[in-house]
């Protein structure tokens, strides 16, 4: 594991102090002398092609790749939920549509037989309206035929 120096600087952040070839030697807690190789020599010093080690320029690569997988992990998360809400909408409306479709369906059926049952005693009605009207004739001619005239 490579140790950096930790200093805050004027903000109050932490800042990591790029370290050297030098900076190890006598340290045998923190890197192993078989460990050191040319590479890692070369990476510490900031000899590898021009380009200097440091801890923030790593540090910087680990979390814009973290950030790059969580960003990836968030997307697919939210598109789950995306469909996941779009389905649940689906589904309810197709339920609510339903229902209503069974309502309009049961009203019909109920209008229709009340229609029916209406017009039923509508005809009825008339049959009996006529059948008074029969019977209050009879009465008449009954009793115009029965009541002598005073002539």
């Amino acid at each position: 594991m490579l140790k950096t120096n930790l200093k805050r600087n004027v903000s109050g952040k932490l800042k990591h102090e790029k370290l050297t070839f030098n900076d190890l030697q006598g340290c045998s807690d923190i890197v192993p002398n078989f460990c050191l190789s040319d590479i890692t020599r070369s990476i510490i010093e900031g000899s590898n092609n021009g380009k200097g080690y440091s801890f923030d320029t790593e540090m910087s690569k680990l979390l814009k790749r973290f950030k790059s997988d969580l960003n990836e992990v968030v997307t697919d998360k939210k598109n789950c939920m995306e469909e996941f809400v779009k389905d649940s909408i689906k589904q309810t409306t197709d339920k609510v549509s339903e229902t209503i479709k069974i309502q309009i369906e049961g009203k019909g059926k109920a209008v229709q037989q009340f229609k029916t049952e209406f017009y039923s005693m509508i005809q009825q009605a008339a049959k009996e309206l006529k059948k008074m009207k029969e019977i209050e004739e009879k009465i008449q001619v009954k009793y115009y035929v029965s009541v002598p005239t005073n002539e």
